[in-house]
């Protein structure tokens, strides 16, 4: 028995269909066309549609890119992510565990990096 929603759309509260991930990928393809430039986040997340949809068309080409971008930028956190990215392609999608480790441990080191600092606020005393 099927539901009868199953055949329809998906819709939110503005009542506009869903997106699909083609179409997610599409409307990103077509900023980073439109913007004339590369930002690693636009681009890490293209290469995250890319994993999701099965298409890996370009994917490795991003993200040495996005690591390149983010290295030059200082930036830990989008970098931890473009490793993340990377370790699952390499453990989940090309079967290298091996590789995927050591995508992961540097994703885990920029994402230690990147954590903000804990503030240490006075404590009212006691008493």
């Amino acid at each position: 028995m099927s539901c009868c929603c199953a055949s329809r759309p998906r819709s939110g509260r503005s009542g506009r269909r869903a997106a699909t991930w083609p179409e997610g990928r599409q409307a990103l393809e077509d900023a980073l066309e439109l913007a004339g430039r590369r930002p690693a986040r636009a681009l890490l997340g293209r290469a995250s549609l890319r994993v999701f949809s099965g298409n890996s068309d370009g994917l490795f080409d991003d993200v040495q890119e996005v690591l390149r971008t983010a290295e030059e930028l200082g930036d830990p956190l989008t970098l931890a992510q473009a490793w993340n990215l990377l370790g699952r392609v390499e453990g989940t999608i090309l079967g290298s565990l091996a590789r995927a480790e050591e995508a992961w441990q540097q994703a885990l080191e920029h994402a230690e990096r990147g954590k903000p600092a804990e503030r240490s606020a006075p404590r009212a005393s006691a008493g």
